[in-house]
């Protein structure tokens, strides 16, 4: 189980909720946050004295219990709510009662703290015409551990390539805009980012030197699952200026960014062997010490200057430039010691020790830089052109010393590698508006783009390529009549060459909105998705069909009722070429089902009714020369949630939440699991 937010948290929280809020919930009338003249308060609804805002809000707080049968992981995988007290929801919003010099209005805002995946909280403050403040966090949750000793069709053990997480990564933000003038404005901001948690990752022993094919096709065809916890921590201080001048507003900022990450990986048990058991080595190679540590430092300056106005009664100007520049230090240290393979039939091995040590210098200069513009020909016509240009650049220098069974490795010395990209991007639109309800948009976008790779500064023909995309559109948005609108699009791209063997070299895509109101509280929605990509030099292509039908009622606001379909079929095929082996054909076909329906029943002033459920029914098969057994298929997962709610008058909401979940796999059932979920939630406006 992982960690969740810390109890403490819950105990302010209730000191929130029982403290200001608590004696501010005896009523107060409505009011508009940041409006310019608040509401006059009856002497029954002033807030106490001691508080000078005018506030409002509610909160939710309960308790969940879960219970979980089967496969755990599974299920903290796709839903991942776990037992324990939770606020679910608090709103504050506030506004001063009488001017003051420092603060006219506020909002703070929270939701599922206490240990769900996705919690969240918001905190706004502003002065007029002096400043604005946000603060903003949040977290979330990631785990992925299928079973991995399950035994598949083909007889071969691994459900997958034995990946497995549990992470958490969190988001911090600080945002403070200063008005000196009316037209002058500062701003000073602060990002923070970090993701830390364990994960279990395949490595093979791979080195430089390895001789080939005899060690290489062991080390590609024999990976070891190795234990490699992760902690990631990225930063940016900014600061900079806003300034207007009549019609154009002009932005510039400077600032710092930092980025480090730091992995270790080392072997689960001694001695271990590699979990990929249909190759002949493996029973014969294990290794008793797999050690690897990677970490790198980058810091960056960071300055963006755009712009946006308009030099003419009907054209718009905007523009934009970023530029930054990682560098820093990156480096790697490893240690093997296990038994490998002298010849590639496998019939004789040997015992080896390997250690080889990376210390490199990265730096890495970007700079974009876009303009655009919007001229208005006629009313009816308006035309839009947008040029981006990106170019990086990734330039190391590696320092490597290696040692192999007590001698120096061949490759030990220093190299220099080089990643030069440009690409340019050029939309031109067309916007016409023949009459009011129906508008037509044809565009075309061009791409440039050239990836040049470098090795002692000797250019790579196997990673350098050059070649130029165009992408033809057309959107459309059409209401005939007040009850029906019809919206889509359609665009094709053809590439002049593909970087890679799954790079398609044309596709057309297209999608088709549908809105029809049958009455006056019957609805009816459709969408339709087609996308279609191949590459001839590969036989590879992919093919995606989707439609999504939604049907809504509304009697009032006594009952509401929702229905409706989703279809989504996917086909991807073509050959794959195996650097151990001859190429093989690939097919992965998978077609989707989704069954949708709810209401909300409210029969009486103070009791409330509510359902919502999903049917999700998945069939597929994934197979390679058709000689490989297929690793999943048909997988089922209902998931429902019924709530049920008594309003008391003057005391708030009581709530009682109930979640039935089930999945199915038919291929691998060991993934199986059922929940149900209880939740009570009381909650209070105030």
């Amino acid at each position: 189980m992982k960690a969740h937010a810390p109890r403490s948290i819950l105990i302010v929280l209730a000191g929130c909720l029982l403290g200001p809020a608590g004696l501010l919930a005896q009523g107060q009338s409505a009011l508009t946050v940041g409006s310019a003249d608040p509401p006059q308060e009856s002497a029954s609804q002033q807030a106490p004295s001691f508080w000078p805002f005018l506030t409002q809000g509610s909160a939710s707080f309960g308790y969940r219990f879960t219970d979980v049968t089967g496969y755990q992981p599974m299920y903290l995988e796709l839903l991942n709510l776990q037992s324990g007290p939770r606020l679910t929801d608090f709103n504050m919003f506030g506004q001063a009662k009488t001017p003051n010099p420092f603060i006219d209005n506020f909002s703070l805002t929270m939701s599922g703290l206490g240990g769900d995946p996705y919690p969240t909280a918001q905190l706004t403050a502003s002065k007029y015409n002096l400043y604005n403040l946000t603060a903003q966090w949040s977290q979330s949750y990631f785990d992925y551990a299928p079973d991995q000793n399950v035994i598949l069709p083909g007889g071969v053990p691994g459900l997958t390539s034995q990946h497995a997480y549990s992470t958490v990564r969190k988001f911090g933000s600080f945002d403070f805009l200063l008005h000196a003038t009316d037209n002058l404005r500062f701003r000073f901001d602060y990002y923070h980012t970090t993701n830390s948690g364990t994960t279990f990752s395949p490595m093979t022993t791979d080195y430089l030197d390895a001789p080939f094919p005899t060690f290489g096709f062991f080390a590609e065809g024999s990976p070891y699952v190795l234990y490699a916890p992760e902690n990631d921590d990225a930063n940016r201080f900014t600061g900079g200026i806003d300034y207007t001048l009549h019609s154009w507003n002009f932005h510039f900022v400077l600032g710092y960014q930092t980025e480090s990450n730091t992995m270790t990986f080392n072997n689960t048990s001694s001695p271990e062997y590699s979990f990929e058991i249909s190759n002949p080595y493996t029973a014969n190679t294990p290794v008793n010490l797999f050690s690897m540590i990677t970490n790198r430092n980058l810091t960056s300056p960071f300055s963006n200057f755009s712009y946006t106005g308009r030099p003419l009664r009907k054209l718009e100007l905007r523009g934009n430039y970023i530029y930054y520049r990682y560098s820093g230090p990156a480096n790697m240290n490893e240690t093997i010691d296990g038994i490998m393979p002298t010849s590639r039939a496998g019939t004789s091995f040997t015992p080896y020790t390997l250690s080889q040590q990376v210390r490199a210098t990265v730096k890495e200069p970007d700079n974009v830089f876009d303009q655009g513009l919007t001229y208005h020909i006629e009313k009816w016509w308006v035309v839009d052109a947008d040029y981006r240009y990106n170019r990086s650049t990734e330039d190391t220098l590696g320092v490597f010393a290696g040692v192999l069974n007590g001698a120096l490795l061949a490759s030990n010395g220093s190299a220099t590698t080089m990643w030069r990209t440009g690409l340019s991007d050029l939309n031109f639109d067309m916007i016409f508006t023949p009459i009011p309800s129906l508008l037509i948009s044809p565009g075309l976008t061009w791409d440039n783009s050239n990836v040049e790779a470098l090795a002692n500064g000797v250019a790579d023909p196997a990673q350098t390529l050059r070649w130029n995309t165009v992408e033809p559109a057309l959107s459309a948005y059409w209401q005939p009549a007040k009850r029906f609108t019809l919206r889509g699009d359609i665009r094709t791209f053809d590439i002049g060459a593909s970087y890679t063997a799954i790079t398609p070299h044309t596709e057309t895509e297209g999608h088709l909105k549908a809105g029809f109101k049958i009455a006056k509280s019957l609805s009816l929605d459709d969408d339709v998705d087609l996308s279609s990509s191949q590459l001839l030099a590969t036989a590879y292509q992919d093919r995606v069909r989707g439609n999504s039908t939604l049907l809504n009622y509304a009697l009032g606001d006594r009952f509401q009722l929702f229905g409706g379909f989703s279809y989504d079929s996917i086909l991807a095929e073509g050959n794959i070429v195996f650097s151990t082996g001859p190429t093989q054909f690939l097919r992965d076909q998978e077609i989707d089902h989704v069954w949708q329906a709810g209401f909300q029943l409210n029969p009486g002033y103070h009791f409330g009714l509510r359902f919502s459920g999903n049917y999700d029914r998945s069939t597929g098969v994934g197979e390679i020369s058709n000689n490989r057994p297929p690793s999943y298929g048909p997988e089922t997962w209902p998931y429902a949630t019924a709530t049920v709610f008594y309003d008391f008058p003057k005391a708030g909401r009581l709530s009682v939440d109930l979640q039935r979940s089930y999945f199915l796999e038919q291929v691998v059932p060991v993934n199986n699991f059922g929940a149900e979920i209880l939740m009570i939630r009381w909650t209070r406006d105030f």
